[in-house]
């Protein structure tokens, strides 16, 4: 499935583009699709995986050095130079707070690398990306409402969790586990289209809300130039870095993971708080599209794809 997984984000793009106010009309879904997609990787998730974390502990602290200090630095220093519009500087800096996407994992997979400690990273990143959000925010004076912001991202984060081990409690406990069961036989599946259909609402909003000629094309090459380097460019850095550190597993589990934003959380939010902020994040499925792409085209021969 994941040899697909660009198509449908690549044709959500060219949809929104052409429908920018069906995609309008139907932002008001997007919050509830990222609930449930949230829901669906707690679901997912073997909660047990995290007694590993002593195991693991220099490589998620490196790791999560990478994913919430040092590159989200950078590219605000990159975004401060390039970009002079506030809302894509903070949308586009936002964008590289996210944590890492639900789908590294399985890249990692594809990869022969440590897939556990690429599940491990999920987790915690996920948990700690409210507190890195408010940091930030306050660091760098942040002209958008933080408690609000704040108060959405804490229940997409923390009340998907626990819906999701409530939902494995009443499995095990009344449905002989084969509720969760289906559920991992559809999730690939229903992951790639929800992600296409958050790309179609995040880009085809910010095209219907935002008029595209009066903003500057230097400022949204400044913003695909920075995306690009969160996907590509982290990628091919912290994988030459890694590698100097830790074994070839788990370096590429590191550089898979913290190369993946789920940059829905942040498309989810700031659509509704500043739209124009929510480009990057809608800029950012198109880049993960083209990136996904060049991880498949480059796996290891050796390894077959899940179907």
């Amino acid at each position: 499935m994941l040899k697909f997984f660009s198509l449908p984000i690549l044709l959500a793009f060219a949809l929104g583009y052409q429908f920018p106010y069906i995609a309008l009309n139907l932002s008001q879904f997007a919050f509830i699709i990222l609930f449930l997609m949230m829901t669906s990787m707690a679901i997912d998730l073997e909660w047990s995986i995290v007694k590993k974390l002593a195991s693991n502990k220099k490589e998620i602290a490196f790791g999560l050095f990478l994913q919430f200090l040092f590159f989200p630095l950078f590219q605000w220093l990159l975004a401060r130079h390039f970009i002079n519009d506030k809302s894509l500087l903070y949308g586009t800096f936002l964008a590289s707070l996210c944590p890492v996407a639900i789908v590294a994992p399985s890249f990692s997979k594809m990869f022969n690398a440590d897939e556990e400690l690429s599940i491990l990273l999920v987790i915690i990143s996920m948990f700690l990306f409210p507190l890195a959000l408010y940091v930030a925010m306050i660091l760098t004076n942040n002209s958008l409402h933080l408690s609000p912001i704040l108060i959405d991202m804490i229940i997409l984060v923390f009340f998907p969790v626990f819906l999701g081990l409530v939902l494995k409690w009443l499995d095990k406990n009344f449905f002989q586990n084969n509720m969760i069961k289906f559920w991992k036989q559809i999730a690939a599946e229903f992951n790639m289209f929800s992600i296409a259909f958050l790309a179609f609402i995040y880009f085809g909003a910010s095209v219907a809300k935002i008029n595209l000629n009066y903003t500057s094309w230097t400022e949204i090459l400044g913003v695909l130039g920075i995306i690009f380097f969160q996907d590509f460019g982290v990628y091919f850095l912290s994988k030459w870095l890694m590698r100097k550190f830790f074994s070839e597993e788990k370096a590429m589990a590191l550089c898979i993971s913290i190369s993946m934003k789920n940059m829905a959380v942040s498309g989810a939010i700031l659509l509704f708080y500043d739209p124009k902020a929510s480009l990057a994040s809608a800029v950012g499925f198109l880049i993960h599209a083209i990136f996904f792409n060049f991880l498949v085209i480059h796996k290891p021969k050796k390894v077959v794809l899940d179907n």
